[in-house]
């Protein structure tokens, strides 16, 4: 048996395992089976831009990525804070700091019970929840208007959770929130990509191996492209199903979070918002234009626009509610990508034995970037 640890799984999870390891002195080898890293946190170049997978951003505030990224070198790009939103009544907007020329219609006017609930969830969500809570779409409809409640907070939150019946934790909501507004949320400027790239090149270059597929695990052997190889210890650092399937476990009959993404390009100017909800009936539940956040993510004098939905539809069918929505006819089919089985809805702890340790943000109170970074690197290890 070797000294080394085994991390399986080079996503955010698996790479904050092993720089806290390095940080340690504890020598390990992380094993990736595809040929880059990253997991869901991935981006790829589709014609002339750079696409990532689904609509993800980084939220600065967030404890344990400003201890393990280097911000400035990832030339972070802030989103406005606010948003445009499609409601029955026409375009509206809603945030802070939005910018004038992004105030389309009229501001969505909360009531003054709603600013006040708005700062008492502000400063509950000050630290990270230790155990779930009630159901947020709760939250939001014993708390605050009808009103903001449909036209905001839902259409909105439903994309932060991948969830469309804002079904998720209600203190979870308020972390988000308290994030978003203590440091908005943003995007590297050469996409989300650069950010697991950016952990890996903290660890030495041996220590990783790619298209490593892990088969079995038993005791402390870990099986890796029909090798047998011997470990003081392993993390699992993979997603829900492949955790159980290594661990002998049958997948737990949860429900699944996951999203669609449609995306479209178009030469020329757009009057879109870079995040539009939509607050009306449609098969689409948000839109994102990142290239008017990060100008490095396609040519210049050109637009991206990513369209995402909680179903599969045909590119030709959600091109049409496009322009329908939007009133700009010129955008023209890119690429299409899902995340079927992204997050499980409720939060799994799985069996585990003294040999193993587990990270990931499925396992986490806090779904996210920073729930993959903060269980990577706080894996609980036996020595």
């Amino acid at each position: 048996m070797t000294n080394e640890v085994a991390i399986i799984g080079g996503g955010c999870a698996g790479l904050a395992c092993a720089i806290r390891l390095k940080e340690r002195n504890i020598p390990f080898k992380l094993f990736e089976a595809s040929s880059k890293l990253g997991g869901r946190v991935s981006s790829e170049v589709t014609g002339d831009f750079m696409i990532d997978k689904g609509f993800q951003v980084l939220l600065p505030h967030y404890k344990t990525a400003k201890k393990l990224l280097d911000y400035k070198a990832l030339d972070l790009c802030k989103y406005p804070k606010g948003a445009s939103i499609l409601t029955p009544n026409g375009t509206q907007w809603f945030g802070l700091q939005l910018p004038p020329h992004l105030k389309a219609g009229e501001k969505l006017k909360p009531t003054y019970r709603d600013y006040m609930q708005l700062g008492l969830d502000v400063m509950c969500g000050a630290f990270p929840p230790k155990k779930p809570s009630g159901a947020t779409v709760d939250h939001f409809l014993a708390n605050y208007s009808t009103h903001f409640a449909n036209q905001f907070l839902i259409p909105f939150f439903r994309g932060v959770f991948l969830d469309p019946n804002c079904e998720k934790s209600s203190n979870q909501f308020q972390y988000y929130l308290h994030a978003f507004l203590r440091g908005g949320a943003a995007i590297p400027a050469k996409g989300m990509a650069t950010i697991p790239l950016q952990l890996a090149s903290q660890l030495p270059d041996h220590s990783i191996e790619y298209k490593s597929t892990v088969t079995a695990i038993h005791n402390n052997t870990v099986t890796v492209n029909a090798n047998v190889h011997s470990f003081k210890h392993i993390v699992l650092a993979t997603d829900l199903s492949n955790a159980h399937r290594l661990l002998n476990q049958p997948l737990p009959k949860t429900p699944w979070l996951g999203v669609h993404n449609v995306i479209f390009s178009k030469k020329g100017n757009t009057q879109l918002a870079p995040l539009t909800l939509v607050a009306r009936p449609s098969i689409i539940s948000h839109i994102n234009v990142p290239t008017l956040v990060s100008k490095s993510l396609g040519p210049i004098g050109t637009h991206v626009v990513n369209v995402s939905l909680f179903d599969h539809h045909d590119p030709a069918d959600v091109q049409r509610e496009l322009v329908a929505l939007t009133n700009e006819s010129d955008w023209e089919f890119l690429h299409a990508n899902a995340i079927q089985n992204a997050l499980p809805k409720y939060q799994l702890t799985p069996i585990i034995t003294p040999n193993v340790s587990i990270c990931g943000d499925w396992m986490s109170t806090i779904q996210s970037i920073e729930g993959a970074l903060h269980s990577g690197y706080n894996v609980p290890l036996p020595f």
